[in-house]
């Protein structure tokens, strides 16, 4: 009886082992879609996480092109910019959009990622590489939004870029660098 009884506890501690050992589960945000893209331009793969507003799917709207906005650190920011404007949208308060999230370097430390993607010049203070805004912009411009174009119905005319801190400092650089491609910034710290 007591080798039984040592035999179920070494059975639950190694159970309890595994169960704690296991990541938690992602949050997801329902009706999110995620794609992966491979990018000529870096190098480096990324997902574009795409959250459509509630009237998208409806008979009535087929053929209505809703603004997108591309927003840097998705992994930081989609959840909010994602859930937050619901209320806005049902009280008619603000326009419905589609939400692209932009993620880091897949398999990437998401620091380093950041670090390298969204900044437009080398700097040797900082820990990681630096300066790959040039290639990040070529991957935004010319495959990451002509894939959501391709697969959303989209307004080309008003897209929108969203930033914070170093996402800021490369929405500063796309502003700067080709102005026409998105009618809105929204640059934050």
């Amino acid at each position: 009886m007591l080798k039984r009884f040592g035999f179920c506890l070494a059975a639950l501690a190694v159970a309890i082992g595994a169960a704690r050992a296991e990541a938690p589960a992602a949050y997801e945000v329902a009706g999110a879609v995620v794609h992966e893209i491979s990018s000529s331009a870096t190098g480096r793969s990324y997902k574009l996480i795409v959250k459509t507003p509630p009237s998208y799917a409806a008979p009535e709207n087929a053929k209505r092109n809703y603004p997108a906005i591309y927003l840097n650190d998705s992994e930081l920011f989609f959840l909010v910019a994602a859930g937050a404007p619901l209320l806005s949208y049902y009280n008619r308060a603000i326009e419905e959009a589609i939400i692209v999230g932009v993620s880091y370097a897949i398999g990437e430390d998401p620091i380093a990622s950041r670090q390298r993607d969204l900044t437009p010049v080398a700097d040797e203070s900082f820990k990681n590489e630096t300066g790959g805004a040039p290639d990040y912009f070529e991957f935004l411009k010319n495959e990451a939004i002509p894939l959501i174009e391709r697969s959303y119905r989209t307004d080309t005319t008003r897209r929108t870029l969203a930033g914070h801190s170093l996402g800021g400092t490369f929405g500063a650089y796309a502003l700067l660098r080709e102005p026409e491609l998105f009618a809105n910034y929204v640059l934050i710290s």
